[in-house]
């Protein structure tokens, strides 16, 4: 079969992923009673669409589950999306805002059905990205964390914590985010360092004197209820038990020794504000202090903050409170501070620490067994080192505040009795309180944390709590793969629940990638306009090269990945010449049919080299993919497509197409190259296996995974063709050295040092010939003179001399070399100059850096080999 001249994407991955999908390939195959390989795909938000960071998640994972499929395991891929909660609901709300209508006017009922209309718009546009990015999943078994499904299980999980007494209600210090109106647990707060204030204010002593205090907030002062120093603190042992007076407001405040107390901060005294920051909560427990809510969940001031302070903004308040102390002289100076404030990971609003009813996990015991099973390596974290972040956050794991003031996710299964208080927690809807038999029960409006559900995802997927067919056959699951930024988000959670409610550990092994970042090494984010659509970026450069340049960045240490617009067009590059070294190979087998394998007689040097290679390269291909090297895996198998395959054995090729042991060595490692390369660039290479498959084999999806090669490996051809390569290009760089035009036949004579370099030379003397484009060749072993008017080159123990007569002019040919020389050295100079200056080392990107320093070593290079070769030069120019 013929391929046309250009590789064209669009015309190829539309029709195989609708044939693959037809034909079913996406589900478990090959039940033989081995066990499967499963992944549950990392369920995509529903707030729009999939960005690059997606694409990465999935373009691995489709590699870890086509070649497991090629390698005839039962594989199965679950995918799915998250009804995401707080983020949801915040871009719906900005969508409807645009449209002039907000949700506190149309009410709850209504907003929901706003909330379905865009999460089903959302589902089709991510499962369609899902698609285009040819991931192989098991559409057929495609969950949402809000179906009916994953909500039963929901319920039950809630349900079997509050039984158990893990899950617990009652009014705690949390985390509220003013824009979101709502909860959110310790892991949703980000801390960024910005510039403030630090206000140095006097609080009077009862007993007469002064004592100075610093804060950052002098708006809560007016829920101060004491202030403290540190035991050993000697600066204040005489005040510890007296009473200071509150400024402004008048309030007195007992004076007390706490060892949380940081006695380097300001001036060692500290406000204890408890009803508004952590640790003075905290303390407030240990001395019994009362608790004065001057905040409230809309980030306003409240009633008892006091009437000139109530319904202020929290910065109003604080612009107030300094013009008040100023009146008092109270406040002796304000100076800049920089201080990081917590931030909701959702909208970024600054957090208020608030006094609130909420809802709780208890961790205590249901994280023991999460770190026991990692500690052990029953659960493997790649690269390894992530483990020590997950353990570290697990064993200073507090109670997750799992309720949320939200109109948009599971609803808490829970009921309050309004005639005596009892709260009922059921699966099912109550008919009267189970303490005092009434009917007037209202159902709790919280919703749970959209974690809450995602922790369920390897098991609800699958039917759980019911014990589905699907659950025995497919749970635990054989690896989860995630950005190293959501460990304490989700795989904490998911392995806390997978031990608690089925005993099995969700998942064997964690493999943890890096983010995508711009050429600049920067996040992308809409704030920077440096966000690249990936379906723009396969418009321009077809999905497969997209994938190939998301992979083969990706490192085993789980490094972030720095996307340039180099490393695309290199994946184009590569599947076009892909593309044309197959269109070589298919014309040139042409009707020839390959029944079974040549003998190895029948193998000259050049074949036997390359399939040694292949055998080389399989192995290397397999050991990586076992340590889920990615991109190590793609880098060899690129190497050898492209300097052993086609740089080094097609262009040899040619030169013995009447071979039928070439022929079938040009279909043989062809056909395993496209199965070694088909779970990363999946497409291209089902096209062409389509093209080249002779025997009427199985579409390229289902093939055998290469686990050998059919030809033992031959080092003395590995050797001797190494060596027949280096004279070549030897000879190749002294053409390009003085530029002499390719057409140009030129004279060589080569003098081996041994006889494997003689039998080499011999054999190999042809291909050289033809390939350095020689006119005159001589191959002599006893030389007494070097010839005149030669460049010369040593390979291994070999001299190679090319005679320069009539193609060079000398003189004119050093004059060149050295004005090339001067310029090389100045540029050289130039790089040198900016890989020293800090200030470009801190603004350049490290691709950029890294480029410079590819040019200081390339230059040196060129100068090296350009000083040589003047200095030959000169020394025929004096003989001559």
């Amino acid at each position: 079969m013929s391929l046309s001249t250009r590789y064209n994407p669009e015309e190829v991955e539309e029709k195989w992923y609708r044939f693959w999908e037809e034909k079913g390939f996406f589900s478990p195959q090959n039940n033989t009673g081995s066990p499967p390989f499963v992944i549950v795909l990392p369920p995509t938000n529903v707030t729009g669409s999939l960005h690059l960071g997606h694409a990465l998640d999935a373009t691995l994972q489709d590699i870890l589950v086509r070649i497991n499929r090629l390698r005839k395991i039962p594989t199965l891929w679950v995918p799915g999306t998250d009804h995401a909660g707080i983020a949801a609901q915040n871009v719906v709300e900005e969508e409807l805002r645009k449209q002039g209508i907000e949700r506190s006017r149309i009410g709850k009922k209504a907003f929901q059905e706003y909330m379905w209309q865009w999460m089903e718009k959302c589902r089709h546009t991510i499962t369609s990205q899902i698609k285009k990015m040819g991931a192989s999943c098991d559409w057929n078994r495609e969950r949402f964390t809000l179906d009916e499904v994953c909500s039963r299980a929901v319920t039950e999980f809630f349900v079997r914590m509050y039984e158990k007494g893990y899950i617990y209600r009652g009014e705690y210090l949390v985390n509220l985010c003013p824009h979101c109106h709502t909860a959110i647990s310790d892991i949703e707060v980000e801390r960024e360092e910005v510039e403030g204030k630090l206000y140095q204010i006097i609080y009077a002593l009862e007993q007469g004197g002064d004592i100075e205090i610093v804060t950052t907030r002098p708006e809560t002062m007016l829920g101060d209820v004491a202030l403290a120093v540190h035991p050993d603190d000697l600066r204040y042992k005489s005040v510890v038990g007296k009473v200071a007076i509150l400024p402004v407001v008048g309030r007195k405040l007992p004076i007390i020794a706490d060892s949380e107390v940081d006695p380097e901060f300001g001036s060692g005294v500290v406000k204890v504000t408890p009803a508004h920051d952590f640790l003075d909560y905290e303390m407030g427990k240990r001395h019994n202090l009362p608790l004065i809510r001057v905040i409230n969940e809309h980030g306003f001031m409240a009633e008892e903050s006091g009437s000139d302070f109530a319904g202020l903004s929290t910065l109003e308040a604080r612009e107030l409170m300094v013009k008040k102390l100023n009146l008092e002289n109270r406040l002796v100076k304000t100076e800049s501070y920089r201080y990081s404030p917590g931030r909701c990971s959702r909208c970024h609003t600054v957090i208020e620490p608030l006094l609130s009813v909420q809802w709780f996990l208890s961790v205590k015991e249901i994280k023991k067994a999460a770190i026991e099973k990692v500690k052990n390596a029953e659960i493997t974290f790649i690269p390894e080192r992530w483990s020590a972040v997950y353990l570290d956050w697990m064993e200073n794991l507090k109670d997750w505040c799992i309720s949320r003031q939200l109109w948009w996710g599971h609803r808490i299964p829970a009921w309050i009795c309004q005639s005596c208080g009892e709260v009922i927690v059921s699966r099912e809807t109550p008919e009267k309180c189970t303490h005092c038999s009434s009917e007037n029960l209202e159902e709790v409006e919280d919703v749970l944390d959209t974690w809450f559900s995602s922790a369920l995802w390897p098991f609800s997927v699958f039917g759980w709590p019911d014990s589905t067919p699907d659950l025995e056959n497919f749970y635990p699951t054989s690896v989860l793969v995630t950005g190293y930024d959501i460990i304490t988000f989700w795989v904490s959670r998911m392995i806390m629940a997978g031990l608690e409610l089925t005993g099995k550990p969700p998942f064997k092994n964690v493999f943890i990638h890096g983010l995508v970042r711009d050429e600049k090494g920067r996040k992308m984010s809409k704030s920077l306009k440096n966000v690249l659509d990936p379906l723009d970026l396969i418009k321009d450069y077809g999905t497969d090269a997209l994938r190939f340049t998301l992979a083969s960045l990706s490192t085993l240490g789980g490094q972030d990945i720095t996307l340039t617009k180099p490393a695309l067009l290199h994946s184009r590059n590569f599947m076009n010449k892909l593309w044309n070294a197959s269109r070589y190979v298919i014309s040139t087998i042409g009707e020839n049919k390959f029944e079974k394998p040549p003998e190895l007689i029948d193998l000259d040097l050049f074949d036997r080299y390359i399939l040694s290679r292949l055998s080389h390269l399989v192995k290397e291909v397999n050991d990586k993919f076992a340590s889920f090297d990615v991109g190590n895996y793609i880098k060899a198998i690129e190497e050898f497509f492209w300097k052993d395959y086609c740089d080094w054995y097609l262009e040899i090729s040619k030169f013995k197409k009447d071979s039928q042991g070439t022929l079938f060595t040009l279909y043989y490692v062809l056909k395993n190259i496209l199965v070694l390369l088909h779970p990363v660039i999946p497409f291209i290479t089902e096209e062409l296996w389509s093209k080249l498959n002779q025997d009427n084999l199985p579409p390229l999806i289902i093939q055998d995974w290469v686990n050998k090669v059919d030809f033992p490996e031959c080092e003395i051809a590995l050797e001797k063709t190494n060596y027949i390569f280096g004279i070549i290009t030897a000879i190749r760089n002294i053409r390009s050295l003085f530029k002499i035009k390719p057409n140009r036949p030129i004279k060589v004579v080569i003098h081996p040092s041994d006889a494997f370099e003689y039998q080499s030379l011999v054999e190999g003397s042809n291909y050289i010939t033809q390939m350095a484009g020689i006119g005159n060749l001589d191959i002599v072993c006893d030389l007494e003179t070097w010839p005149k008017s030669s460049a010369i080159q040593v390979v291994r123990g070999t001299s190679i001399f090319v005679n320069l007569k009539g193609l060079v002019e000398i003189k004119e040919e050093i004059i060149k070399l050295t004005g090339s020389l001067v310029e090389l050295t100045t540029e050289l100079e130039r790089v040198q100059k900016d890989l020293r200056n800090p200030l470009f080392r801190e603004k350049a990107s490290p691709a950029t850096i890294e480029e410079f320093q590819r040019r200081e070593q390339e230059y040196q290079k060129q100068i090296v080999r350009i000083d040589e070769t003047i200095n030959y030069l000169q020394g025929e120019g004096s003989e001559t």
